[in-house]
């Protein structure tokens, strides 16, 4: 109630949906029988149903229930299966070291997903559950120093990948960014809730490009591709805008040590307007008249 308490006050003072005033017991509850709606309905209804799940089940009891049903990213709901899609292994198998990222996810799943996110903030996150850990007796400060020592790439050992996955990994990373940047959205709303995503890629020249550039079967002027080269495209209908085909890196592995998606660097475009509103101006003077694009 005390937490109910300070997210009305907040809605009073900063507006309307400003805080959820959610509870572990709370999400379960929204995430079990109820719709992410910001509603005043909903949440009377949420707050209710927690006031009796906690009457016929201890914290821990919910608490397991929340573990089990809570998204922590990259498509894994519960812990058992970001167990298996983080470190390819059951829970119950899992060190400390691992536990901590496990841990860490609910709060923030998008941004501390160690496969997809940014490894700078798990191991951000990682460090203060295993503050917590060493602070509660948990962990001995000789083993939070160890920990702190090992990168977070060493730590994750994400299972193999299909080839398709490979290829549509990246398709599956910016749609996610783009309705998180524009529309607000969560993980969880994202794989949660029902919702139908369309884009605009073209499957075959997709599925080609990627094929060509992880493969390396790329056109290099001295025939030899080198090592330590790294390429990503995003590749556009110049006519319309939209994106046909994205290609993130050669790695073939997501989890990789080295995997950084080269379609989202920011880079200069080079020469690409250039050459569209080359043809444009072309077509403008060969004909007398405005070109169609």
């Amino acid at each position: 109630m005390r937490r109910i308490g300070g997210a009305v006050l907040a809605n009073v003072t900063d507006g309307f949906g400003a805080e959820g005033g959610s509870t572990i017991t709370q999400q379960l509850v929204k995430q079990s029988f109820l719709s992410t709606d910001k509603k005043l309905k909903r949440k009377l209804q949420e707050q209710w149903l927690a006031i009796k799940l906690e009457r016929e089940y201890t914290k821990e009891q919910i608490l397991e229930m929340y573990l089990n049903k809570n998204y922590y990213g990259s498509g894994a709901w519960g812990v058992q299966a970001a167990s298996k899609t983080y470190f390819n292994k059951p829970v119950s198998e899992v060190n400390y070291q691992e536990a901590a990222i496990l841990a860490g996810l609910p709060q923030r799943p998008s941004a501390y997903d160690p496969i997809s996110g940014d490894q700078e903030l798990t191991r951000y996150r990682q460090e203060q559950v295993l503050s917590a850990m060493k602070r509660d007796g948990h962990i001995t400060e000789e083993q939070y120093n160890k920990a702190l020592d090992v990168k977070i790439a060493d730590i994750i050992s994400p299972g193999a990948q299909s080839e398709a996955e490979s290829y549509t990994r990246s398709i599956y990373a910016r749609v996610q960014a783009e309705l998180e940047e524009d529309y607000g959205l969560e993980q969880a709303d994202i794989y949660g809730t029902g919702l139908k995503v369309y884009t605009s890629i073209n499957k075959d020249l997709h599925t080609k490009f990627n094929s060509d550039i992880k493969s390396n079967n790329v056109n290099i002027p001295n025939g030899a591709f080198p090592e330590d080269l790294r390429m990503g495209a995003t590749v556009l209908n110049t006519k319309t805008g939209e994106i046909i085909a994205v290609i993130d890196s050669q790695q073939a592995k997501q989890g990789d040590k080295n995997y950084r998606d080269y379609s989202r660097e920011k880079r200069q475009i080079g020469s690409t307007a250039k050459r569209s509103s080359t043809t444009v101006q072309g077509l403008r003077t060969r004909n007398g008249r405005p070109a169609k694009c």
